[in-house]
């Protein structure tokens, strides 16, 4: 039963629990401590309401505030000095405000008291149970408890920290650089080498089919030209590995060439050994030079083999209508190598012998147009010395067969227009020949006067004789991309149906690359020519200036413009050459196709492309 009593103090009523009876609590009037009276003896019925009441007692208890003693509160304020470390003593009020120390008299800050809070159950940690032990020493130094902050102290995580490394010095820091691009060399070295094997692999695996179908190509269907062309690519190939004897062996395949040419048709097969020539120069080497001595190239002109020897044995191959395109081409690339003096010592092997009775072009005419080149090079003294030579082999200009004056050479007549030599129809009756205005046209445009050349040319009515003209015009000073243009344009209009010289269209398509003409317009011009084969050559021309100026792969339908065979052929080894250059595995595709000539070929272009990665020799 409940304790009814009043707080002897300030007479207020209160009522308590039976069970705290005899306990001393703080009466919640005047705050002063009591002693809860004991009650009289109860009887058991009274005994047993009180356990049942027990819960509700906790409970009543928990509500209240706990009754604790009264603590006085402080009236001074005790510390020590900061300055002095004399105790001081100062009345409460003058917490946190500044004071003289008595001692030293410096003005020193007085420490605020330290507020005591009552003690609140609601405040406890509640994650332990509410009978549980709580750990109230301090924990070991060092020592990681239940009750430390769940974050890790700067302090600790110092201490935990690996050592800090010194930093390196300079010679270190050089050395362990150096390391690195060594390590990171050597790995690109050792790719680079891993790259270089499989291609080098690759390209001898090419070379080998290429050649293996060389020895059973006697087909029908692979003609001589064909195998000529194949061969002449082989010797290129060999050269180009840069290997001692290099040039030796090169130079028996372009021999295997020849001989399958030899005898051969006026047309495609005067056109190879043209290209045969070309190859040839690039062979050619000073004879004390190393690279001599290892094979690695020609002589010049001296020993057994020399450049200048097999130039001969070739050029006198080709047919006498023919040997004009040669030579001309032969002469500026020896020229362009310094070769002035083999240049002249072939023209003088090649134009001694009489023409034969097919030939349309006398040795005074080829000898004019080797002084032509001789000159656009800048050797005025060579080609005056043709100029006199030609002049003394031409026929008295009175000088009739069947009551017809023989006919000019143009080019003669260009050349001494060009020296301001005295010209084979100067004073005779023939002064007014159409071939004495196309020669007179491009010895002008020789000197530089293309307005006058222009005149000479508008002046000659018939289409063909004018468009012979232009051409020699355009060869006299190719930069001119007007009389490019002029030759072209008849060739589309009037002339296209014509009877035109296949080696002046052959040069016009020449010119015309030089100059930079549209493709389409070029074609046109090769279409011109009626000998299929020449016609397949100079459609090939235009597909390698083409395929030089990409920077991507070119499709296979790309040989589809050219139907000569031989040609053809050589434009799939083009191809696949090209493509090799910029994909190594073109080769597959070299593989899927189906004409077995074409994919000799096919298999040469990916050898050559393979090598021009990373050719040998510039």
């Amino acid at each position: 039963m409940p304790i009814k009593f009043s707080c002897p103090n300030c007479k207020k009523p209160l009522t308590v629990k039976d069970h705290l009876a005899g306990k001393r609590a703080a009466c919640p009037g005047c705050k002063k401590p009591l002693t809860v009276p004991t009650p009289q003896a109860k009887s058991a019925g009274d005994e047993l309401a009180r356990q049942k009441d027990l819960e509700e007692l906790a409970a009543a208890a928990l509500t209240e505030e706990q009754a604790l003693p009264k603590v006085e509160e402080p009236k001074t304020i005790d510390f020590n000095c900061p300055q002095c470390d004399e105790a001081v003593k100062v009345p409460v009020e003058m917490q946190g405000k500044q004071a003289p120390c008595p001692s030293c008299r410096r003005i020193i800050k007085v420490p605020l008291l330290v507020k005591r809070e009552k003690t609140d159950w609601r405040k406890a940690d509640s994650r332990l149970p509410t009978g549980a032990r709580r750990d109230t020493e301090p924990a070991p130094e060092g020592a990681w408890g239940s009750v430390a902050a769940t974050l890790v102290s700067r302090e600790a995580l110092l201490e935990g920290a690996p050592p800090r490394r010194l930093p390196l010095t300079r010679r270190q820091k050089i050395t362990r650089s150096a390391i690195a691009v060594s390590g990171a060399a050597a790995l690109g070295l050792a790719v680079w080498l891993g790259v270089s094997l499989w291609g080098k692999r690759t390209q001898e695996q090419a070379f080998a089919k290429a050649l293996g179908y060389l020895d059973q190509s006697n087909k029908a269907d692979f003609p001589r030209e064909a195998r000529a062309a194949l061969h002449l690519a082989a010797g290129t190939y060999r050269f180009r590995t840069g290997s001692n004897d290099c040039a030796r062996e090169a130079s028996k395949s372009f021999q295997q060439a020849r001989e399958l040419l030899d005898k051969k048709t006026a047309g495609e097969a005067d056109f190879l050994l043209t290209e045969q020539a070309l190859a040839l120069i690039e062979m050619g080497g000073n004879a004390k030079s190393e690279d001599v001595v290892q094979g690695r190239l020609l002589p010049w002109d001296a020993g057994p083999d020399n450049v200048l020897k097999q130039l001969s044995q070739t050029l006198t191959r080709v047919h006498p209508e023919a040997q004009g395109y040669a030579l001309r081409r032969t002469i500026n690339a020896l020229m362009s190598k310094g070769q002035d003096k083999a240049a002249m010592l072939l023209v003088r092997q090649v134009a001694v012998s009489p023409p034969g009775p097919d030939a349309k072009e006398p040795p005074v005419e080829i000898q004019a147009i080797a002084g032509l080149e001789f000159l656009r090079n800048g050797d005025k003294k060579s080609a005056g010395e043709l100029a006199s030579q030609a002049m003394a082999q031409a026929p008295a200009n009175k000088e009739k067969v069947d009551d017809k004056h023989l006919p000019l050479s143009p080019s003669l007549v260009a050349l001494c227009i060009a020296l301001g030599k005295p010209g084979p129809a100067d004073g005779h009756e023939n002064e007014n020949s159409v071939d004495l205005k196309i020669g007179q046209a491009a010895g002008e445009a020789l000197k530089g006067d293309a307005a006058k050349a222009r005149a000479i040319v508008d002046a000659i009515d018939y289409a063909p004789d004018k468009w012979r003209a232009w051409v020699m015009v355009a060869a006299a000073a190719p930069k001119e991309a007007s009389a490019v243009n002029e030759a072209i344009s008849l060739v589309e209009g009037w002339l296209a149906d014509g009877q035109l010289s296949p080696w002046l269209l052959e040069q016009l398509v020449e010119i015309g690359l030089e100059a930079g003409v549209t493709e389409d317009r070029l074609h046109s011009v090769a279409k011109a020519i009626r000998d299929p084969d020449l016609q397949g050559q100079a459609e090939l021309e235009i597909l390698r200036a083409s395929l030089k100026r990409q920077d991507k792969a070119a499709p296979v339908s790309a040989l589809e413009s050219i139907s000569a065979k031989t040609a053809r052929l050589q434009a799939a080894l083009e191809l696949a050459r090209h493509n090799a250059r910029l994909d190594g595995g073109f080769m597959k595709e070299v593989e899927t196709w189906q004409d077995e000539g074409q994919k000799a070929f096919g298999y040469m272009g990916i050898a050559l492309g393979l090598q021009d990665k990373k050719p040998s020799r510039k």
